[in-house]
């Protein structure tokens, strides 16, 4: 049975009970009983996934923050953990599946850095949609090792622009000395304040998708085989949880643990390629089953599609599922085609359930 939905209903049903002593406690700046009594209810929705609870400054809203160590196939969970927050609650508290911008500090071998502790020039790339950063090397970055000059980096950026923003646009990074005596294009070093104004603003103006619109990002990849064997025939695809794949596009089963205690189904839509098929055939095949799963699960928030592989005998769009019922829709709507069908990819040899 898949029992994801339901297990986030009931977490659901037991946080709008418990939220307002929650609430006390985090303003109080207790989090002992508090923390260990959120673990025990999550542990039955995402196990062992850390959480972090805080309040954001001078407001009344609340945050419950997963740490998925930017594992795709956890965030993905959690991305539908956080989306069944109820309406009532939305308006005090936000669920997040990454870190969101804060504004805040970070500690690293004693020493606190705050947002002018840390300048940088950035340049921003059209092409790849990328930032580089040159970063000033002060004296106080300097008493760090380049491991934690990295690190305070790295939590400041995510305090101030949001961790999905730095994952999703942030390139390469280079600490300089003396940055703050040149100028680049006519621009000075920003604190980190400065440039996550800057940031926001020049994404805006270049029509990057706003950071608050990311959910996963896609990953594309190749495999030379001439196999026509189911799953062992992909030559090409793009995924969202590429850690779900061996190199060849298989399912990689290291994960597939976390799903099965998450009770998320790991399924794939099949569809059989003949030979006399065209390109572009192939393609429009591809494409129209993978639409038909995305409007069944995705759209409805019930599961998602997390990979669409080309193969040299098949098609896949491959999914996660979090209940039976959902999963019986995928099937109806995999029998209205002659050539399609649904196998359970946690299953030796994908055998269909």
């Amino acid at each position: 049975m898949l029992e994801f939905e339901t297990r986030t209903k009931k977490f659901m049903e037991w946080f709008e009970k418990n939220h307002v002593s929650i609430e006390r406690k985090i303003v109080k700046n207790d989090f002992s009983d508090v923390n260990a009594k959120l673990r025990d209810q999550l542990n039955k929705v995402l196990p062992g996934v850390a959480f972090r609870l805080s309040k954001v400054r001078k407001e009344e809203t609340y945050i419950l923050e997963f740490n998925t160590q930017l594992i795709p196939t956890v965030k993905a969970a959690a991305i539908a953990f956080c989306g069944m927050l109820p309406e009532n609650l939305s308006g005090t508290w936000k669920f997040c599946w990454s870190h969101p911008a804060c504004k805040g500090t970070a500690e690293v071998n004693g020493k606190t850095f705050d947002s002018s502790d840390v300048k940088v020039i950035p340049k921003f790339d059209d092409s790849r949609k990328k930032v580089t950063l040159m970063i000033e090397k002060t004296d106080k970055l300097a008493e760090l090792s380049n491991e934690e000059m990295f690190s305070v980096l790295y939590m400041l950026l995510s305090d101030y622009l949001g961790e999905t923003a730095v994952e999703a646009y942030i390139g390469a990074t280079q600490f300089l000395k003396g940055l703050s005596k040149f100028k680049y294009r006519n621009e000075h070093a920003y604190t980190m304040n400065e440039f996550a104004q800057v940031f926001k603003r020049e994404i805006k103006e270049r029509g990057w998708q706003d950071p608050e619109q990311i959910l996963m990002q896609s990953t594309d990849y190749q495999a030379k085989t001439k196999s026509y064997e189911i799953r062992m025939d992909i030559t090409q695809g793009r995924t969202l949880c590429p850690d779900l794949l061996k190199e060849e596009g298989l399912p990689e089963k290291a994960r597939h643990d976390f799903l099965k205690r998450c009770s998320i189904g790991l399924y794939s839509a099949v569809t059989e390629l003949t030979p006399d098929m065209s390109k572009d055939e192939r393609t429009r095949s591809r494409i129209n089953i993978e639409k038909d799963v995305r409007a069944i699960l995705d759209l409805k928030k019930k599961g998602m599609v997390i990979n669409s592989a080309m193969g040299n005998a098949h098609c896949y769009a491959d999914f996660l599922v979090y209940s039976d019922e959902a999963l019986e829709e995928v099937r109806k709507m995999a029998a209205q085609y002659e050539d399609c069908r649904i196998i359970n990819l946690q299953k030796d040899n994908y055998e269909s359930d």
